[in-house]
């Protein structure tokens, strides 16, 4: 059984059934990703946590949550309340997945990868996202970072729309890995960064850096990333 990361997990010795409870729909916990395990359970809430547990089927746990499907505009839907979530408790906002957490808990959660690649430092591909690997090997590797590439569908979310979701960025800068302009959000030990190619307009300086002279808001994404930084 995946471990959930409520941020008040560790504050009770029934961390294991916390998890079940959750994994099976019986409770799903607050939406800031705590669970209120020192909370007095109101009578409301009790009421829907019997019913959910006797109407579960005996069926083999599913996931909830697809990671494969995932893209940038499920991070955005949040607002710029998802970045202070992210900084809180390092959880990819709309998912179950949380930066730091150990790749085998990932693949009891998600399977097996598509494939394995080499995009700044090794990862792991599940459909159009692909997961960092930090460790040394399959005991204590962890994830250190979320990145997205467009697939054959693309993607309609552009530089306006982040910056609509998630207000101003702290950092605007000319991305030549990933070509196009990047809005970097820093939430204490990560951050956020979006990038768009488009018609930017650009100025090619002398000591080989690139000024940014007008952002395309227009520009459509072609990288999404989330990272822990050390």
């Amino acid at each position: 059984m995946p471990t959930v990361y409520f941020g008040d997990r560790n504050e009770t010795s029934l961390k294991e059934y916390l998890d079940t409870a959750y994994h099976f729909g019986v409770a799903i916990g607050y939406p800031n990703h705590d669970f209120g395990v020192g909370d007095d359970i109101k009578r409301q809430d009790f009421a829907a946590m019997l019913f959910n547990a006797m109407n579960l089927q005996d069926t083999e746990y599913q996931p909830l949550t697809q990671l494969r499907d995932y893209r940038p505009v499920d991070f955005l839907k949040g607002g710029d309340r998802v970045v202070q979530e992210l900084e809180e408790v390092g959880v990819l906002h709309d998912t179950r997945l949380r930066v730091g957490e150990l790749f085998r808990t990932v693949k009891l959660e998600y399977g097996n990868p598509d494939e394995q690649v080499y995009i700044e430092g090794p990862r792991e591909r599940y459909g159009d996202n692909y997961l960092g690997i930090q460790g040394t090997n399959d005991a204590d590797e962890t994830v250190d970072s979320i990145a997205w590439f467009p697939g054959e569908d693309g993607t309609e979310t552009t530089l306006a729309d982040v910056e609509a979701a998630l207000v101003e960025p702290d950092e605007v800068f000319y991305n030549e890995l990933f070509p196009g302009v990047t809005y970097k959000y820093d939430a204490g030990d990560y951050f956020v960064s979006f990038n768009g190619a488009g018609d930017h307009q650009l100025t090619d300086l002398d000591n080989g850096l690139v000024q940014i002279d007008e952002v395309d808001e227009s520009a459509t994404l072609n990288f999404f990333q989330l990272r822990y930084q050390q």
